[in-house]
């Protein structure tokens, strides 16, 4: 993720990141279970920070293109342009990011809906 959407991060988020992932992976080798569920929540809370908005929304949509992958190709070319040119208008700051994201993402969220709900079981009349 920092590698492939470094232009839409601040450099100190980035930084901030870079700690805490070398945090966790240091007390995953070295220290107790609860040491490394508190690293990884704090992980987890710093990438839920609000300025990382734009980059979740790109890896949703990186999400829906592989899902998408092996039954509709188009869809996936589709997402993945939108990637493309989403991380071009940063670099270039021309202002249009936002709205490039949101031309696609009520298909993006079809996608991943559909996905999550293919995904669920319901077990009834299940007897000893």
């Amino acid at each position: 993720m920092l590698d492939d959407y470094a232009v839409l991060i601040e450099p100190r988020v980035q930084e901030k990141l870079e700690e805490k992932i070398a945090k966790l992976r240091h007390i995953d080798e070295n220290g107790s279970y609860e040491e490394t569920m508190r690293a990884s929540a704090a992980l987890s809370a710093a990438l839920d920070d609000k300025r990382l908005a734009q980059v979740n929304t790109l890896m949703q949509i990186e999400n829906a293109s592989e899902i998408c992958f092996k039954t509709d190709p188009g869809k996936a070319k589709k997402f993945m342009r939108v990637i493309s040119e989403v991380l071009e208008a940063a670099e270039k700051q021309d202002g249009s990011v936002e709205e490039k994201l949101h031309t696609v993402l009520p298909e993006v969220d079809e996608v991943l809906e559909t996905y999550a709900m293919s995904t669920q079981k319901i077990y009834r009349d299940i007897r000893k």
